[in-house]
């Protein structure tokens, strides 16, 4: 880790990109008395359980920092551990012998049938060419001498031959199938908004979208859940501190004082207007 104090190093590396604290603020939606905050390392100002390491995060990827290398840091600075991931193994059930075996009975079979069909086929051939092969000279003439056409044959009936035939009726056109140019207007537009909740610590929530409830109970410590909605989402915390939400990426503000049960609504609108303050 550098020697550097975190706060400093925050600062030093926004000076560097030539970013103010107001353009980060507007672009993060996280209040510039919170980014000062980070920066002195006054961390009353700040709101309570996993907010600051929310901000910290969110500031790290607007100036393109290592997140992981500034989240270690904040973590030390404020004396509290860092968050650790642990990766479960993927376990693949092996497939029953049963079902193995089954599959390739199954495959035995097909190609039973594919062989029997193509011998039968062959089989046919054979004969057809060996029974033209044996036709005698009067036989091939037989075949070929031209059919006498009923119409001309009943022409010997006086009556029956005033009678016109009957044309042949013409061959309907085929209708070119009318093609309809896919509507691609809205192709691009995504019509949901997508809705992050992380829990710093143990709480009981209640998640509504566009009001249908779409989550009742509890939240452990660590946990992620992940929500859509067209409009409108709403949240209830049993202790405003312990989740932090993220709407389009974009962190919100905290629901109420942390260690309080607090609740918000989230819009399109919250996109534009500036974070912090309670809803």
């Amino acid at each position: 880790m550098p020697n550097t104090p975190f706060g400093e190093r925050l600062k030093r590396e926004r000076e560097l990109r030539g970013v103010s604290l107001e353009e980060i603020a507007k672009a993060t939606r996280i209040k510039t008395d919170y980014l000062q905050a980070l920066e002195t390392e006054d961390w009353a100002r700040l709101p309570g359980g996993i907010f600051g390491r929310g901000f910290v995060r969110t500031i790290a990827r607007y100036l393109g920092m290592d997140e992981d290398n500034i989240l270690a840091e904040y973590a030390i600075a404020r004396g509290t551990p860092a968050p650790t991931t642990i990766a479960v193994p993927r376990v693949v059930k092996p497939e029953e012998p049963r079902m193995a075996r089954a599959r390739q009975q199954r495959t035995r079979m097909m190609f039973t049938i594919a062989a029997a069909v193509l011998a039968i086929g062959g089989s046919l051939e054979y004969q057809r060419i060996e029974n033209k092969r044996h036709e005698t000279p009067s036989q091939v003439r037989a075949a070929a001498a031209p059919v006498s056409s009923p119409s001309v044959a009943a022409a010997s009936d006086p009556e029956e031959a005033a009678i016109p035939p009957i044309p042949k009726p013409e061959l309907e056109q085929p209708v070119a199938a009318k093609t309809t140019a896919p509507d691609v207007s809205s192709a691009n537009a995504s019509p949901y908004l997508e809705m992050k909740i992380e829990a710093g610590k143990d709480a009981r929530i209640r998640v509504f979208a566009d009001h249908h409830r779409m989550y009742a109970g509890h939240i452990s410590a660590g946990e992620t859940k992940r929500y859509r909605a067209r409009n409108t989402f709403e949240i209830f915390s049993s202790d405003s501190g312990a989740v932090l939400i993220e709407l389009e990426g974009q962190t919100m503000p905290p629901l109420g004082p942390s260690g309080q049960p607090g609740r918000a609504t989230f819009t399109r609108r919250d996109l534009e207007a500036g974070a912090g303050g309670t809803h």
